[in-house]
């Protein structure tokens, strides 16, 4: 994605702020993008556009620069989180998903905890959490140290708690705040859906594929409750 228009002279970034002109109702969800790719041309204009939700997925893969080189990534921790911070200039609670890998050859106990900090500095919403697997005729399955099996599992069950915690520590902060929620089905009179933030709401009401505006009241283990403040409304 952040590769975009490579080969015609533009870039994703220009596509943007084309796309957010359009006339309708809509908003824009970027889906994932590489940490190297997220510029400070981008960071702007997804700052200056209303239409573009304030969420990014960005794989990290690791919290650990001694273990970013081994894999090979073209980023450090720092890096890492110093597009967070900018991204965060224009809304601290600028929402931020991610992937990372635990159990790469030679991570160290050491390296692993170095990934559990750069979870809590980063204060992801959401954290996929996987194991290494060994694939043929890869460089890392040639690599010494391989990770026993016993030892991923373990890391991998760490990381999900944490990462839970810190995520939900994070939607606490938004309780009060009024979001802009896009209705994608009821049940039972509930109403679900997902808001600028990639939020999952649980609401009183709404109409499936409208946008309701709520005020977020709790949270839950998944997302949060919230209460409708205005039916219909545009995202305009």
């Amino acid at each position: 994605l952040g590769k975009y228009g490579a080969d015609l002279g533009l870039n994703l970034a220009q596509l943007l702020r084309t796309i957010a002109k359009l006339e309708g109702d809509f908003r824009i969800r970027l889906s994932s993008i590489n940490p190297e790719d997220l510029t400070d041309e981008l960071i702007e204009v997804i700052a200056q556009e209303e239409r573009i939700c304030n969420h990014l997925h960005i794989p990290a893969q690791s919290g650990s620069t001694s273990v970013l080189r081994r894999m090979g990534r073209n980023y450090t921790a720092d890096d890492f989180i110093s597009r967070v911070l900018k991204l965060r200039e224009f809304d601290p609670l600028f929402s931020i998903t991610t992937d990372i890998m635990v159990g790469f050859p030679g991570e160290t106990e050491e390296e692993f905890k170095e990934t559990l900090d750069f979870v809590k500095t980063v204060e992801f919403s959401k954290v996929h959490t996987f194991r290494y697997s060994q694939r043929p005729n890869t460089p890392a399955a040639r690599f010494e140290n391989q990770i026993p099996g016993n030892i991923k599992k373990e890391r991998a069950e760490i990381l999900i708690k944490h990462a839970d915690n810190v995520a939900y520590e994070y939607r606490k902060k938004l309780v009060g705040k009024t979001t802009i929620v896009l209705v994608e089905g009821v049940q039972n009179g509930i109403a679900y859906g997902y808001d600028e933030y990639y939020l999952l709401h649980e609401s009183n009401c709404g109409v499936t594929g409208e946008f309701s505006k709520v005020k977020i009241c709790s949270v839950t283990n998944e997302g949060v409750v919230s209460k409708v403040v205005q039916k219909h409304a545009s995202n305009e």
